[in-house]
């Protein structure tokens, strides 16, 4: 068994979210933004997964081949610069949705009927918690479908309360 170190990964994980999605994110047709066709998940992680366990397989193999494919990339943003641009972290609990997709008109698709937030965006799948980037520009469309949420399956990653948040708190790796 592996002991992982979620911090770590976290890291490494958000580096390469914020590589792959800022040249590729516009305001336009934000139900295709940031779900490139090659990251495309290989199952829905809300309807068609039945383990905690399966959800985070299906997580980790979207992650591990948007690394492959930036593999050639060089550059990457340093740590002081990630949030710089205002951009947050949305923290989305598979196991909580319901979904009744009251986010997709408060987001324009951006998260998804199930409440998944676009897959090129994720970040790192803890205990039962997938953390996901939210550029700048939908900060105040995620406010709304946060609000319109009524099972709280996603929220600010600040208002988590879990572990791997006070933890990233601490290391001021969370805005």
């Amino acid at each position: 068994m592996t002991i992982r170190d979620p911090i770590a990964e976290f890291e490494q994980n958000l580096e390469a979210v914020l590589c792959w999605c800022r040249p590729r994110f516009s305001m336009l047709n934000l139900a295709e933004q940031l779900r490139s066709p090659e990251l495309c998940p290989k199952k829905n992680i809300v309807c068609e997964t039945f383990s905690r366990e399966e959800i985070r397989d299906v997580i980790e193999d979207v992650i591990s081949r948007r690394e492959a494919m930036l593999q050639a990339k060089v550059e990457r943003p340093g740590a002081n610069t990630w949030f710089k641009d205002g951009s947050r972290l949305l923290a989305f609990f598979p196991e909580r949705s319901l979904s009744h997709g009251s986010s997709v008109p408060e987001t324009g698709g951006f998260i998804d009927e199930c409440e998944i937030p676009a897959w090129d965006t994720w970040i790192i799948f803890v205990d039962d918690m997938l953390l996901s980037w939210v550029p700048f520009h939908l900060i105040n469309a995620v406010d709304r479908a946060i609000l319109s949420n009524p099972e709280g399956s996603i929220k600010w990653a600040p208002d988590a309360n879990r572990p791997v948040i006070a933890e990233l708190q601490s290391r001021h790796l969370l805005s």
